[in-house]
């Protein structure tokens, strides 16, 4: 009786955390295709406009996009869409493999994040063949760069992942000194990450 509890207490566990990441992917990816939805509505000619409450710190548009980021490869179509599709089945796989585990945390969020911003751009370049891009921020030199928040969740995903690879693996040992007979005392090591 006691293994079962801890097997169906392990298994709600896990349901919650399949859950919550799933959750995070559909919201992501949902809110970026509601917005493009939205976008694609309106009249091509009422773009480039300011984004309401910003100072025209940031414009809306109404791109078409058919390759990668800048046009890469948008004469290669089927290339286009099934590098992304490959990339994602293997991310969503290896989010599926570290689920079960209890801590990697951060991992799952970075690519329960990437996995919204892909699959909402994959949706684009298998259904319409292009895909959305809406905004510009009008700072240096990303004016003349148009994102969409897809686009913006892939990277704070990785960027996600970089910091945690580069903080994860970073121990200082932290030495306190000496004790009062003259030994050496030693608090272990301070582990720099998030979780």
């Amino acid at each position: 009786a006691a293994a079962a509890t801890i097997v169906c207490g392990y298994l709600e566990n896990q349901e919650e955390r399949v859950m919550l990441y799933t959750g995070i992917i559909a919201a992501l990816s949902s809110l970026d295709l509601g917005i493009k939805w939205l976008i694609e509505r309106e009249k091509p000619e009422d773009f480039p406009k300011p984004l309401p409450h910003t100072k025209e710190k940031i414009l809306l548009y109404r791109n078409h996009n058919a390759g990668f980021p800048f046009g890469f490869l948008e004469q290669h179509g089927e290339l286009v869409r099934m590098l992304p599709l490959a990339v994602i089945s293997g991310l969503a796989g290896f989010l599926t493999a570290i689920l079960p585990q209890k801590d990697k945390k951060v991992q799952k969020l970075g690519i329960a994040i990437i996995l919204g911003g892909a699959i909402s751009n994959l949706y684009d370049r298998v259904v319409r063949r292009y895909v959305v891009d809406y905004f510009s921020i009008q700072c240096g030199k990303l004016k003349g760069v148009v994102f969409n928040l897809g686009d913006i969740f892939v990277f704070l995903g990785i960027s996600n992942l970089l910091l945690n690879l580069g903080f994860h693996r970073i121990h200082i040992p932290f030495y306190g000194g000496r004790s009062a007979n003259g030994t050496h005392v030693n608090f272990g090591k301070i582990k720099l990450g998030y979780f």
